[in-house]
């Protein structure tokens, strides 16, 4: 009786390991899209823009303007173009803690755990932003090469520059670069206004490298032409271009190192286990 409880509990066990792994390779794509920073880049993301008055912003009413333009300028680097965004974003800082710790009250728990649960998914929601916002800037970091180097081939071949401005969208074909330069060349295009323009790529990818771009393509339409400056950001882009495709290549290598290692886990459980469950039955044999 006691061997047959043993071995229903054997099965139980492999059973249960079998059903785990099975899980875990199933699931696994689905969380790799959803973690990895590079599967998450490569979905389309729709940007909406609406003028119609929403409930959510008489929760922005109680903000500072300078603190309202100040996250709103973070979340539009984010990529979050919402006119709720603002409004949903001070719910999920505001919300989480207070409604934790009610929670916790309500089901009885003591100490403070519910309210550091709520602490911790304030802080999730801001690095999340955070990394987007890395992310998003590593994207326009590796279009520019391909900007300067679609300008500088245009206007070497006697296009002229505002001609080269309304095409620059299709020098790029990244989901998170190629919407505001869109937007760029279709509000060139009907004001013939530069820094209007410059303004939809400013809001996502402020930074240095956007404030340099700015002063080429002011100084390209000042003189009417490139000059041997864009032949040169364009070398100077590559290179650091082929840096970071380098750092990502190593990324990866490191990411799949870590899938192949995850994946062959349960396998080797289930091939290890039978052993290790005959060698303790042999011990306490032995010693029993």
């Amino acid at each position: 009786m006691d061997s047959l409880s043993k071995n229903s509990l054997l099965l139980l066990m492999v059973l249960c390991l079998t059903g785990a792994g099975i899980t875990a390779y199933l699931t696994m794509p689905i969380l790799a899209a959803r973690l990895d920073w590079r599967l998450v880049a490569a979905r389309w993301t729709k940007i909406i823009r609406s003028k119609k008055p929403s409930g959510l912003d008489r929760l922005n009413s109680w903000l500072p303007l300078s603190w309202q333009q100040k996250i709103s300028k973070r979340l539009q680097r984010a990529g979050y173009f919402s006119k709720n965004s603002l409004a949903i974003y001070l719910i999920m800082n505001l919300l989480p803690a207070p409604l934790f710790f009610l929670v916790g009250l309500l089901i009885g728990s003591s100490g403070n755990l519910p309210l550091w649960g709520g602490i911790v998914l304030i802080s999730l929601v801001n690095s999340h932003i955070s990394r987007r916002i890395i992310l998003r800037q590593k994207a326009f970091a590796k279009a520019l090469f391909k900007i300067y180097r679609f300008l500088d081939l245009q206007m070497t071949a006697g296009i002229k520059v505002t001609d080269s401005l309304r095409g620059l969208p299709e020098a790029v074909c990244d989901p998170l670069v190629r919407p505001a330069l869109i937007r760029f060349a279709a509000l060139y295009e009907l004001t013939l206004n530069l820094d209007l323009a410059l303004e939809e790529i400013r809001l996502p990818f402020s930074g240095t490298d956007f404030e340099l771009f700015s002063t080429h393509l002011r100084q390209c339409l000042q003189t009417g032409e490139a000059g041997k400056s864009l032949a040169r950001m364009e070398e100077l882009l590559f290179s650091r271009y082929f840096n970071l495709m380098q750092i990502d290549t190593r990324r990866i290598r490191t990411h799949l190192l870590l899938t192949a290692i995850l994946g062959i886990a349960p396998g080797l459980i289930l091939f290890l286990y039978p052993f290790f469950f005959t060698a303790m039955q042999a011990m306490q044999t032995v010693f029993g």
